[in-house]
């Protein structure tokens, strides 16, 4: 079974497409916070992220605080659904050296990709979401990836003989 794993929002995927073919009848949104089945919010799979991440709680709004303040911002910060907080730095360097400084590890993992700026609740990783999706799903074999990265796509693309969404 093909599930995407991405951190797009809930408003972000209602408008993705992957296969022109396929439908995706499980999807992971949110870094994971959120199961989606047949594009609907699996609400058992929100409550125990909810019960999960609210150790984090307090760190992502100190993150939040921090990026805001932050002389090297240069995009505004964004909550995606409560469950993360990222925006863009001109130094991503010395803006997770800020947030480190300030921060709890043991609860949040701080983390950039070129200028992007990412602060994501421990219990947001894909390890974990996908022990916590084999115990929803036993008997089920997964084929996960990050959806923005292509080279995940391609060798899905190839694996299961498909063409491209270009819509």
């Amino acid at each position: 079974m093909f599930i995407p794993l991405t951190n797009c929002s809930l408003a972000q995927y209602a408008k993705t497409r992957f296969f022109k073919d396929v439908s995706i009848v499980y999807a992971l949104i949110s870094t994971g916070g959120i199961l989606l089945h047949n594009r609907k919010i699996d609400t058992n799979w929100l409550y125990e992220t909810l019960e999960l991440i609210e150790p984090s709680l307090y760190e992502l709004w100190k993150s939040k605080k921090i990026l805001e303040k932050d002389p090297n911002r240069c995009a505004i910060v964004k909550s995606l659904n409560d469950m993360m907080m990222h925006t863009k730095s001109s130094n991503p360097n010395e803006t997770l050296n800020r947030l480190k400084e300030s921060l709890d590890p043991s609860k949040i993992t701080i983390k950039h990709i070129n200028e992007k700026i990412y602060i994501i609740p421990n219990e947001l990783n894909k390890v974990k979401t996908l022990q916590r999706l084999q115990k929803l799903m036993p008997n089920e074999t997964f084929y996960i990836t990050s959806c923005s990265n292509s080279k995940d796509l391609n060798n899905i693309y190839q694996k299961y003989n498909m063409k491209e969404n270009t819509n």
